[in-house]
């Protein structure tokens, strides 16, 4: 996606929100369910804001659970769509309520683990969202030149569990340098330094780019 919206933003923190908060779930395979293998297919009827073409979805189960799942957009445009009371791909193409995502997720074979006591859930399933994951929603927003939504996003990450590291500042000063910002790309810099950081050869070209695409060769 070339330009995101603030509305593209939202969906994928909401993404994110959703994951840390269902690190517990996974899928079960009950021992001596009876083997029956089925399908469900289905289509959004081209409800893409962006160019109007559908999104495309199957989900297979042999069991208690399941066992293969695609989400795809279509490369063309077309209208057509099913719908029944149990249609498990509608997670997959749908905004659904809460009541009615709850209810396929359960249908899919998704169940809620009680973990053991000292066991963490990134410890158990490793799914939580990292730092990594972050400096990439950063780098959205410093593409898209939103430094102000960048700034939400680093001062979200500790009650979150993350700690910004160097990437992390380097991807914002980046979105200041590309604004021509020097004054709080330059300031973004001395937060680097006073966290105890060395910076590395990205943080100073980029930082020296800036000065230079301004004619600025003393600083």
């Amino acid at each position: 996606m070339q330009k995101p919206s603030a509305q593209h933003f939202g969906a994928a923190k909401r993404i994110l929100r959703y994951i840390a908060a269902t690190t517990n779930h996974g899928l079960w395979y009950e021992k001596g369910a009876k083997v029956c293998l089925k399908g469900y297919t289905d289509s959004d009827w081209a409800t893409s804001i962006d160019d109007r073409k559908s999104i495309s979805a199957h989900v297979f189960s042999i069991g208690s659970g399941v066992v293969s799942w695609s989400s795809k957009k279509q490369s063309i445009v077309v209208l057509k769509s099913c719908y029944t009371e149990e249609q498990l791909a509608d997670v997959l193409t749908k905004p659904l309520g809460t009541n009615r995502f709850c209810l396929l997720r359960e249908k899919l074979g998704v169940r809620v683990f009680e973990l053991k006591e000292g066991i963490g859930n990134k410890e158990k399933f490793n799914i939580v969202p990292n730092v990594f994951t972050y400096n990439i929603l950063l780098k959205a927003f410093c593409n898209n030149g939103d430094i102000e939504g960048a700034l939400k996003v680093l001062d979200e990450m500790p009650a979150m569990g993350m700690v910004p590291n160097l990437v992390s500042y380097t991807t914002v000063l980046g979105g200041y340098v590309s604004k021509g910002d020097m004054v709080d790309a330059k300031e973004m810099f001395g937060q680097i330094l006073d966290r105890g950081w060395t910076p590395d050869a990205t943080t100073y070209t980029i930082l020296m780019d800036g000065f230079c695409k301004q004619g600025r060769f003393v600083v």
